[in-house]
């Protein structure tokens, strides 16, 4: 572990990080997750759990160095001490932190009904319907449960790619 704390924090951050980073998440976006209509991917997907841990990790290799207190390995935990150090705004940090918990939610959710680790959503309304009353939705004068889900999904994974362009700049498209 110092070993990997030195490699890591010890030396000056790569000026080109950020864009390194953005790079290597829009290739696992398009390799791994290979989202499409009717295929969404929760933890690679565009503002799924991986683009949190790689908000995170940016944070912790761009800052680590002048921050050890940002340095910790679990992310809801990393999430408070980068809002605490000054490096995640507040809201930011919260919303991130409200993403997750659904998210992994979500997935867990997933895994439960299918006995195995799985984080794409289910194919058909009726596994969507399914997994939506898991979570705890239900269906009444305001829509259907799976609709509901889907909403929530969405707004969700919008804010998390917000904060993520935000923070590792718009200058670096995928």
């Amino acid at each position: 572990m110092a070993l990997a704390a030195a490699f890591v924090y010890e030396r000056e951050a790569p000026r080109d990080l950020a864009a390194e980073v953005d790079h290597m998440r829009g290739r696992m976006e398009r390799e791994l997750a290979r989202e499409a209509e009717g295929h969404i991917d929760i933890k690679l997907g565009h503002g799924g759990i991986t683009d949190i841990e790689f908000i995170i990790q940016y944070l912790q290799i761009a800052y680590g160095a002048r921050s050890p207190s940002i340095r910790r390995p679990d992310t809801l935990g990393a999430l408070e001490a980068l809002r605490e150090a000054g490096h995640l705004a507040p809201e930011d940090a919260s919303a991130l932190d409200e993403a997750y918990r659904f998210l992994r939610l979500v997935e867990n959710r997933l895994r439960i009904a299918h006995a195995q680790p799985l984080h794409t959503f289910p194919e058909t309304p009726e596994g969507m319907e399914m997994l939506a009353r898991r979570i705890g939705y239900r269906d009444d004068e305001e829509g259907s449960s799976r609709a509901k889900l889907l909403a929530d999904y969405e707004r969700q994974t919008q804010c998390v790619r917000a904060i993520y362009r935000k923070t590792l700049g718009e200058e670096h498209p995928k």
